[in-house]
């Protein structure tokens, strides 16, 4: 009966959010963003409602730390009723994921609008013909009601595609097969896909784990299927992340037996979004376990698949500005906190040395200089990782590199998190760690949901401050978690 209760808690929490959010948006006063050529005043109308630093928007941020806070601890309560009630198997938790995922589908209103630069790039690309990755001048969507209403939001021209080439194509043939479907019937497609997804993550969670007991892989997977990061940044958000982190699970669950199928599923994670291109060396490691030529094929294969994808769109250089355009944006970060001073000082735009023109980079100004940095701490962090994982395997080695690689980001986004979301069914610090991060990443949502008129002077203090906590609390609240367990375990023996 617990089992039921904590379910059946979980799916009314699930609900009251999307109602209450639901009332919120109808009241709220969005804007447009100018400076990111970005219309809320119209995303607040769209189907799926973008609310973005709207006045009263703070009432949204409450109740969405609310839903995460209460759906972190039904998940906690879920699998203990699952153990108490002898109810420990894995279809029982797919199933119980599968009831959240739907309930959250139900939700109307995002903080974040990129399911709909999704439709944009699949209309573009799918039925117009047109390369999403170059969009230096504005589009015709005269013949394209859909298209033209999405673009109302986005701007015109949108930015230009910066994801993998089978996203693309992915997002491609779903305009296709919806040319006539409303919008709202496409967003809705982008997030069932992103909900199937997790799905699919868990089950490979589940393969990953198979010489293990049926108690011991739902407990394990259970920190992931549940995760309230998990949940909603797919059935809510949509976000392709997902497709990107369930394609890498699944090439480290076959591995050991199918090389060349676990390199195909690595290449098809990296042609989803490209940051998996760091998993290529773990994979190779791997693989080389059972025969150097499988290894090699491995990596070929993963490497070689993304690069084909990608020939219909490639166009020289300015594919590759495209690619890496966010690199400028910053918000919330250990690059954002570093480079503050300079900001304050009117200093972030002077150049170190003049006449130092840097490709990609640019002048090389003091952002820059920490941007660098923090490129070359991630290289150093990776590489020690993998010299370290060719030695002794541990998981540890991966998740270390996955959280460099979030960490050297100009911008975190909440979503991103879900990079390092498998880390939560290891075991030790690591694991305490990863679900944490998933956790206190929610309080990004601050920088999207609170207008900067309505705090004022205190507006970026705030900012700065909760970005320390969701950077910095993981790790003590890791360290804090796993020596209690150690206690707990001394004093039993």
């Amino acid at each position: 009966m617990k089992l039921i209760r904590w379910t059946a808690l979980a799916v009314l929490l699930i609900i009251a959010y999307a109602f209450t959010s639901a009332s919120i948006a109808s009241g709220l006063v969005d804007f447009n963003d100018v400076r990111h050529h970005v219309d809320f005043t119209v995303g607040i109308a769209l189907p799926l409602h973008v609310a973005w630093q709207a006045l009263g928007e703070w009432r949204l941020v409450l109740c969405l730390w609310a839903l995460v806070a209460g759906l972190a601890v039904a998940g906690a309560q879920i699998v203990r009723a699952m153990e108490i009630e002898g109810r420990l198997q894995p279809r029982m938790l797919v199933g119980i994921q599968a009831l959240l995922l739907l309930a959250l589908l139900a939700v109307t209103v995002t903080l974040s609008g990129d399911v709909y630069a999704y439709v944009i790039y699949g209309r573009l690309y799918g039925l117009a013909g047109l390369n999403p990755y170059l969009l230096g001048s504005p589009v015709s969507a005269a013949a394209d009601p859909i298209l033209r209403q999405a673009l109302a939001f986005y701007g015109n021209p949108p930015p230009a595609d910066n994801y993998g080439p089978l996203w693309t194509l992915f997002a491609g043939a779903i305009a296709r097969l919806e040319a006539g479907f409303t919008l709202g019937a496409q967003v809705w497609t982008h997030r069932v896909a992103a909900a199937i997804a997790a799905l699919a993550a868990t089950g490979g969670l589940f393969h990953a784990m198979r010489r293990l007991a049926d108690s011991d892989r739902v407990k394990n997977a259970a920190r992931f299927a549940l995760h309230p990061l998990v949940l909603y940044e797919t059935a809510v958000g949509g976000h392709n992340d997902i497709l990107m982190v369930a394609a890498a699970i699944w090439a480290f669950a076959v591995v050991d037996d199918l090389p060349l199928v676990a390199g195909l599923l690595l290449g098809a994670s990296i042609a989803v979004k490209y940051v998996s291109i760091v998993l290529v060396p773990f994979l190779v490691i791997r693989a080389a376990r059972k025969g150097a030529t499988g290894a090699i094929l491995s990596a070929v294969i993963s490497i070689a698949l993304p690069a084909l994808l990608f020939r219909p769109f490639w166009n020289g250089i300015e594919t590759v500005y495209s690619l890496v355009g966010h690199g400028g944006v910053l918000a919330m970060s250990p690059q954002w906190l570093a480079d503050m001073p300079f900001f304050a000082t009117g200093t972030a735009d002077n150049p170190v040395l003049p006449g130092v023109v840097l490709p990609l980079f640019g002048q090389l100004t003091w952002p820059r200089i920490v941007q660098l940095a923090a490129i070359t701490a991630f290289a150093a962090i990776a590489l020690a990782s993998i010299i370290r994982y060719a030695w002794d395997r541990r998981l540890a080695e991966i998740w270390r590199t996955l959280t460099a690689a979030l960490y050297s980001l100009s911008i975190i986004h909440p979503w991103y998190a879900l990079w390092t979301q498998p880390s939560a069914t290891a075991q030790g610090r690591w694991a305490g760690f990863g679900w944490w991060l998933g956790v206190l990443v929610f309080l990004r949502y601050a920088l999207d949901g609170i207008a900067p008129q309505e705090l004022g002077a205190a507006y970026t203090p705030i900012l700065a401050s909760l970005t320390i906590v969701m950077l910095v609390a993981p790790a003590v609240l890791a360290v804090r978690d796993t020596g209690s367990d150690t206690v707990t375990a001394v004093r039993k023996s």
